[in-house]
C-alpha cells in the first residue's frame, strides 16, 4: 500500500479510470462526486469505502486532493464550498484544462491558506487514465519531488524520462496543455481534411483511403492520431459506423479558442490553429449555400494522391512547429519560465498529439529558444511546394474547399521572403485615416 492517501473529486470518464488505476497500484483512494449515487455505486463496484459525509472524505489524513472536474466555475464552487475541509498543509492537484488566469487567482489565494495548489496539464484521454498519462508540470522543486512517486505512477514508471517540470510558474503547465490542444485541433483539422478530399473527391474505397494513410503514416512516423484515424476508416466499413450517421456539427471545449488568443496577444500567427477552431464553429452555423456539384475527371490519380500526400505531412508538422513557436514567444514576451524539451517531452508520452515527429523538432531546441521558421523552410523543399502549388490549383478549378490547406497555404506564401505591396499599402490607409507613423526602406 503506498504512503499517499488520495482523493478523487469528480467520477467522469478521466475520474473514474484513473481512480480505478491508482487502486490497482496500491493507492488508498477515496472519491467523491456530486452525484451521490454514482459515488455510491463506483464505491460499491470497487470494493472501498463510500462516506456520504464530506467530512470523512476530507478528512487530515488524505493530504492530496485530484480534481478531475469540468475547468471553469465548477472548480471554484468545490473550493469556496469546501474550504472549511481543506485545512492546512492540503494539496490541491488541479487536472482540468484551466485558464492561466484561473490558475494563478487559485493559487494565491489558496496560498494564504496554506492550501498548495498544483494546475497539472492531463493528456491521454481514457486510455491515459485507465493506463499511463502525459503529465503537464508545473510548479517549485520541492513540490515536485514530494509528489514525484505519485506523478509516476500516474505516467507510467518506464516512462520516468518523460517526467520532468515543463516550468516553475503556476501557470507553465496551463500554457503547454492549452497550446498542445490547440495543436491537436489543426492535426485532426488537417487529417480529417485528407480524407474528406480522398474519399469525395478522389472517391477511393475504404480499403484504397488505408493505404493512403499507412502511406502518411510511414512519412510521419507513429502518430497517435493518424492511428486512430485510420481505425475509423476501417471500423466505417459496417454501416452502423458508417461517417454519414454522425452529425457534422464538431464541439469544442474552448482551449483552442485560448491558444488563438495567446497567438493574438504575443504578435505571433498560428493560422493552422485558428482555422482549425473557426472551422469547428462554422460547422455548428446555419448552412446557407447548396453544395456546388460538379463531376471530376482525374488524369493522373497517382499524381494527385502524392501531392495531397506531401501537403497533409506539411499541415500537420507545422501544426507543431506554429504551436511550439507560440509557447516560444509566450515564455519570452511574458517572462513565464516553459521549458520547450521537458515540454516535448511531456507531449511524447501517451498525449493525443505524441508523434515522431516531436523527435525532429526536439533536436532543434537550442537554449530553449527555437527558430521554427529555419525548420519550415528547411522542410519545405521545391518538390513539396509544387505539390501544394498543385493541390490548390485543383481545389479552387473545382470549387473544392480544404480549411487546413487554404490557411497553411497562405501562411507559407506570407513567409516567402519578398516584399508585400499589400502590407506597404495598408499601413498608408493606418497613415491616411489616423496618422499612424510611416516606416520607410533603407535606400
Amino acid at each position: 500500500m503506498k504512503n499517499l492517501k488520495l482523493v478523487v473529486v469528480g467520477l467522469g470518464s478521466i475520474g473514474g479510470n484513473l481512480s480505478k488505476s491508482l487502486i490497482e497500484k496500491g493507492y488508498n483512494v477515496c472519491v467523491w462526486d456530486k452525484n451521490i449515487k454514482k459515488t455510491r455505486m463506483f464505491c460499491k463496484n470497487l470494493n472501498i469505502s463510500f462516506f456520504k459525509n464530506k467530512k470523512n472524505v476530507f478528512n487530515k489524513e488524505r493530504k492530496v486532493i485530484i480534481l478531475t472536474l469540468p475547468s471553469g466555475s465548477e472548480i471554484d464552487n468545490f473550493i469556496l464550498q469546501n474550504l472549511n475541509k481543506l485545512k492546512k498543509n492540503k494539496i490541491i492537484l488541479d487536472f482540468g484544462n484551466n485558464h492561466p488566469e484561473d490558475t494563478v487567482r487559485r493559487f494565491n489565494f489558496l496560498k494564504r491558506l496554506k492550501i498548495s495548489y498544483l494546475s497539472c496539464g492531463f493528456s491521454g484521454g481514457i486510455e491515459g487514465a485507465k493506463k499511463n498519462a502525459s503529465l503537464m508540470i508545473s510548479c517549485n522543486l520541492k513540490l515536485f519531488n514530494h509528489l514525484k512517486n505519485l506523478f509516476l505512477d500516474i505516467i507510467g514508471k518506464k516512462n520516468h524520462k518523460f517526467l520532468s517540470r515543463v516550468g516553475s510558474n503556476v501557470e507553465s503547465a496551463n500554457y503547454t496543455k492549452i497550446i498542445h490542444n490547440g495543436i491537436e485541433y489543426a492535426i485532426m483539422q488537417s487529417i480529417a481534411d485528407y480524407y474528406s478530399f480522398l474519399f469525395e473527391n478522389l472517391r477511393l474505397k475504404n480499403s484504397e483511403i488505408i493505404d493512403e494513410f499507412n502511406k502518411l503514416k510511414s512519412k510521419t512516423g507513429h502518430s497517435f492520431l493518424i492511428d486512430i484515424s485510420r481505425k475509423i476508416v476501417e471500423d466505417s466499413r459496417s454501416n452502423q459506423n458508417s461517417l454519414y450517421n454522425i452529425l457534422d456539427k464538431v464541439d469544442d471545449n474552448k482551449t483552442g479558442a485560448w491558444a488563438s488568443g495567446f497567438a493574438f496577444d504575443n504578435d505571433f500567427p498560428i493560422p493552422l490553429i485558428t482555422t482549425s477552431v473557426e472551422a469547428r464553429y462554422l460547422s455548428r452555423q446555419k448552412r446557407l449555400f447548396k453544395k456546388y456539384k460538379k463531376k471530376i475527371k482525374y488524369k493522373n490519380l497517382d499524381k494527385i494522391k502524392k501531392d495531397i500526400l506531401e501537403v497533409t505531412y506539411l499541415l500537420i508538422f507545422s501544426s507543431y512547429l506554429q504551436g511550439i513557436g507560440l509557447l516560444n514567444a509566450i515564455s519570452k514576451n511574458k517572462n513565464i519560465n516553459i521549458n520547450l524539451k521537458n515540454t516535448i517531452l511531456s507531449w511524447s508520452n501517451n498525449s493525443i498529439i505524441n508523434s515522431e515527429l516531436l523527435k525532429k523538432i526536439f533536436v532543434k531546441i537550442k537554449s530553449n529558444r527555437i527558430d521554427i521558421y529555419k525548420i519550415f523552410n528547411n522542410e519545405l523543399s521545391l518538390s513539396k511546394n509544387n505539390s501544394l502549388n498543385n493541390i490548390l490549383v485543383h481545389l479552387t478549378s473545382n470549387n473544392i474547399i480544404l480549411p487546413s490547406v487554404f490557411s497553411f497555404s497562405i501562411w507559407a506564401n506570407l513567409l516567402v521572403d519578398k516584399e508585400n505591396i499589400s502590407f506597404s499599402f495598408i499601413q498608408k490607409q493606418r497613415n491616411v485615416f489616423g496618422n499612424h507613423k510611416l516606416k520607410f526602406k533603407k535606400k
